[in-house]
């Protein structure tokens, strides 16, 4: 019980102060968050708005595009009732082409409950309640394509993997921690002078982490990938279920890995200067080999890809896996960043194409 207090403790403290540092972000070039009303402050968006130099990338655009809607997904301290998501959602839409449906699906039916839950909701539940959001929209029946933001990107994943009806088309996963985290944000183990200290706290915080617990009660828990402790993490019921690291055989693990391999495109986006996920390289499924921080595996080294546990091989051989990064720090991208990645897999050749091979199948 005292590691279970003492990591809650260290842990939400962690989580609250993240979710601080998101909400006082800057866009990049945006204005001082001191110029913003205070309901407004962090507002990516609302920013842009205020900044002469982003004004002329705002303008309405009329693209040929699939016409399935978007589903954005937030990540932690953030909410769909907050100002910058609702606007950064509307604008997706309308980026990608006239009349798009666009809607942001959080954890919670208030901007205090989604806020919260992100935090205390077991990402399992996140998921499901997310799944039960798609499933009583009728604009969303026929598919739909999801921007993910930060934690929202578990839960894209998840759904994908364990629903995917409707299904998912094309999935942009920007500053996902797609294959967990290793330690606590701004807390590298590899760092040489405050390393040792990252080191044990990831240690001490992992030993009541893996408890049922903490594990039912704090969603950043559920992702957390101690390297120095595979067998213990091995023993959670999301991220290893979602990998299929225990069981590559049962038919649950085959149709996980069906629904992730039919996605139509899976664009992965990396924070350059990322100091929130650790390692970075988990944004593009990378990670640590297991038994230390000592080796830090690109994708194409990890088990589950060389084994193709649950699809990611399938995607990259297919020509439907691509990566991307942003300059600077996590959730930190202009809005340029974000349109750029929208018109280069979601704009006019990449529609048609999407079109040809509905066609073709």
């Amino acid at each position: 019980m005292r590691y279970n207090l003492l990591f809650l403790q260290f842990a939400c403290a962690c989580a609250f102060g993240l979710a601080e540092a998101h909400v006082q972000a800057n866009i990049r070039g945006g204005v001082s968050s001191s110029k913003i009303e205070p309901k407004q402050r962090g507002s990516f968006v609302y920013q842009a708005f205020n900044n002469p130099m982003h004004k002329p990338i705002l303008k309405e655009h009329t693209k040929t595009y699939s016409g399935l809607p978007i589903v954005v997904a937030h990540g932690m301290g953030d909410s769909c009732f907050n100002p910058g998501m609702s606007q950064i959602t509307e604008l997706i839409g309308k980026r990608v082409g006239k009349n798009v449906y666009s809607k942001c699906i959080g954890d919670g039916d208030t901007q205090p409950e989604d806020t919260i839950n992100g935090f205390l909701m077991n990402m399992n539940d996140e998921v499901a309640y997310f799944a039960k959001k798609v499933r009583a929209d009728p604009k969303l029946a026929d598919g739909f394509n999801c921007v993910g933001l930060s934690q929202g990107n578990l839960v894209l994943r998840g759904y994908i993997e364990r629903f995917n009806d409707p299904p998912v088309r094309n999935f942009i996963s920007i500053h996902g921690p797609l294959a967990g985290v290793a330690s606590v944000p701004h807390c590298d183990p590899s760092l040489p002078l405050i390393g040792k200290l990252c080191q044990e706290v990831t240690e001490l915080l992992s030993t009541a982490a893996y408890t049922p617990y903490v594990q039912d009660l704090l969603a950043q828990a559920n992702y957390l990938r101690d390297p120095e402790d595979i067998s213990a993490y091995l023993t959670t019921s999301f991220l290893p279920d979602l990998n299929n690291e225990v069981d590559q055989s049962s038919l649950k693990a085959k149709g996980y890995k069906a629904n992730f391999e039919s996605l139509e495109s899976l664009v992965l986006v990396k924070a350059l200067d990322d100091t929130m996920i650790y390692p970075k390289e988990s944004e593009w499924f990378g990670f640590f080999q297991d038994g230390g921080f000592s080796q830090l595996l690109s994708y194409k080294e990890t088990k589950w890809y060389q084994e193709n546990w649950f699809g990611l091989k399938t995607l990259d051989l297919d020509g439907r896996l691509h990566f991307e990064t942003t300059k600077g720090d996590h959730l930190r991208f202009s809005l340029q960043e974000l349109y750029s990645l929208l018109d280069r897999y979601w704009g006019d050749s990449k529609a048609a194409m999407v079109e040809r091979s509905s066609i073709m199948l």
